[in-house]
């Protein structure tokens, strides 16, 4: 009986290998593209584990950033183009020296969204604010969607984010993809909302969810490690007052300011 068990449980899942062509197909891309994509990173992570026997100073550049706690396992590279966890200087200047190539790059040819995505996401915002006047309309509310929700430091830049949303320029329903604004479309004149959150300072805000579970979580999220209980509130906004809906993160998001939601009480 054991022995029987023992192989039946011991008989490894077959694992279907994807071609090429499937997983090009996938992602999107030509087989060419994919197989270069593939050679570079191959390349790329030759290059590092070379660079693991090499001895260095870190780069100027980088030594202004460069956070160092009491407890070294929190030490760390805070740069507008790279963070990351301190390791290995010769490691960390290769890989500043490739994000500088490409921000420069892209700063050469013009390309604003290029430049601003070339940082680290806790700059993005900081960095959009810098060249937005030299983006269209429609890619200025497009770029301001896409680093709203890819972020999550937006407490950091308060005043950054307020100009960036409250702005008057034209194509404002560009912030949302088409997805976006026909769910959008659908929703009542005036909404109910709910925000989680732990530190009372994040009580009020531009983002809140007409999911109360979803605000339920982000109540919860940080709260043992901030040691805080976690709150959720809720209230209503009319809909003419909401800047955005982004529904791309899954979270049904509302976006508003903090002083057009009315009736706000602990849900």
């Amino acid at each position: 009986m054991g022995s029987e068990t023992t192989a039946k449980r011991g008989k490894a899942p077959a694992f279907k290998v994807e071609s090429d062509d499937t997983i090009a197909e996938r992602l999107g891309m030509t087989v060419e593209q994919l197989l270069r994509q593939r050679a570079e990173f191959e390349a790329h992570q030759k290059k590092v584990m070379s660079l693991l026997k090499v001895q260095e100073d870190l780069h100027p550049d980088l030594l202004p950033y460069l956070h160092l706690p009491k407890e070294r396992y929190l030490s760390a590279i805070k740069h507008p183009l790279m963070v990351c966890g301190y390791t290995h200087n010769a490691i960390h200047n290769y890989d500043y020296s490739i994000r500088k190539s490409r921000a420069e790059k892209c700063r050469t040819a013009g390309d604003w969204v290029g430049w601003v995505n070339c940082h680290a996401e806790p700059y993005q915002m900081e960095a959009l604010s810098g060249v937005v006047a030299s983006l269209d309309d429609p890619t200025y509310w497009e770029t301001v969607g896409d680093i709203f929700t890819s972020i999550e430091n937006q407490h950091q830049y308060r005043a950054i984010v307020r100009r960036l949303l409250t702005s008057k320029r034209p194509c404002r329903e560009r912030i949302m993809t088409e997805e976006e604004r026909e769910e959008f479309a659908t929703l009542p004149e005036t909404i109910t909302i709910y925000r989680g959150y732990g530190v009372a300072r994040c009580r009020l805000g531009w983002s809140w969810t007409t999911e109360k579970a979803k605000a339920e979580w982000f109540a919860r999220r940080f709260a043992a490690l901030d040691r805080v209980k976690p709150t959720v509130i809720t209230g209503i906004v009319a809909k003419s007052d909401v800047i955005a809906y982004f529904g791309r993160r899954k979270e049904a998001e509302v976006v508003c300011r903090p002083k057009a939601v009315k009736d706000v009480t602990k849900a």
